[in-house]
């Protein structure tokens, strides 16, 4: 008996055309393996079992944003990639859809973190380089530097010491462009209350 495809093929396999809702396609392949045009023009590349992507999957979405890893009932689990078309993109561990774990994230100004998230947040210690070369190594709360840190800008640039918020915030010691260093406190960046000045 001779068996027809009609459709669309993307690397010798046949691309199902779909025209319904996603929630109808889930429940047209609850355990499907392949490639899935949706009518939007997103694709997915992969598994479905039990109704979602589960297993080793890649999602284009119309945007040309991509993610691509381990899923689990519909969403990344474990190591996974996502690229956005803006340029910004993100390697490493998710939990349940979010950046969770150790990752690296991308940015369009060209900075890169490399470091811990919780809940899709920068959390714990990481490195973060700027555009411009400088680098901050230290302790993240809620995406911003907080606890103990370093920033290494241009020779001879540096500051070793407590942060908060993002800014120097606490004891720390900073040298300037101009090789001058002050030891001593700070708050919201600037120097403040006692300290030493070397100059």
């Amino acid at each position: 008996m001779t068996k027809q495809q009609l459709g669309n093929f993307i690397s010798g396999s046949c691309i199902p055309r779909v025209t319904k809702s996603f929630s109808d396609v889930i429940n047209q392949w609850r355990d499907y393996k392949g490639v899935i045009l949706f009518s939007n023009g997103a694709i997915l590349e992969g598994s479905f079992a039990r109704g979602a992507p589960n297993g080793r999957c890649r999602v284009i979405l119309p945007s040309g944003d991509w993610m691509e890893g381990e899923y689990a009932n519909g969403v990344l689990n474990g190591h996974g990639t996502c690229v956005y078309s803006n340029g910004a993109s993100y390697e490493g561990e998710w939990e349940n859809g979010v950046k969770h774990g150790r990752g690296v994230e991308k940015e369009v100004d060209g900075s890169v973190y490399n470091g811990d998230f919780m809940n899709g947040i920068r959390e714990g210690d990481g490195k973060l380089t700027f555009f411009d070369g400088s680098a901050y190594v230290g302790g993240f709360t809620n995406g911003l530097q907080e606890g103990i840190g370093i920033l290494v800008g241009p020779p001879p640039v540096k500051y070793t010491g407590e942060w908060k918020g993002g800014k120097k915030h606490g004891r720390g010691k900073y040298t300037d462009s101009e090789g001058n260093i002050f030891d001593g406190g700070f708050v919201d960046d600037l120097m403040h209350g006692r300290g030493l000045q070397t100059t």
